[in-house]
């Protein structure tokens, strides 16, 4: 098995990750003006940026999965950590008190498992 850095298929991880940080963009937008006309609970703003970070997880790991056309489990989960690790990364650069060390790893594991599962639906949808 080659993994070496010049077999892996950066443009295609790289426009992948340019759509599902649209999405991200489009979705975080749309759930800020829902709750700037109907204001939530607290628990529940955290709780909807958690679920669309794993969605936007999901969605790398299956358009990866999908343009690379194999290995679905693998590169589906490496590909949404990349992913997560660089929203955290500008989440961290841009916000400076906006990533919770202590609950880091629970959302890594979590992004791992969303594209675990998003990277075999990229591999086996046509």
């Amino acid at each position: 098995m080659n993994l070496s850095v010049s077999s892996l298929p950066l443009k295609k991880y790289a426009v992948s990750f340019a759509i599902a940080f649209i999405f991200t963009v489009v979705l975080e937008a749309v759930v800020s003006l829902i709750f700037m006309f109907f204001p939530p609970r607290d628990w529940l703003l955290e709780t909807v940026h958690n679920y669309s970070s794993y969605l936007s997880a999901f969605i790398a790991a299956f358009l990866c999965a999908k343009k690379c056309g194999k290995r679905g489990f693998l590169t589906g989960m490496v590909s949404a950590l990349i992913y997560m690790a660089i929203l955290f990364a500008l989440g961290g650069i841009l916000f400076k008190s906006s990533v919770d060390v202590a609950s880091l790893p629970g959302a890594l594991a979590l992004c791992a498992g969303c594209g675990a599962i998003g990277g075999i639906a990229g591999i086996n949808c046509k």
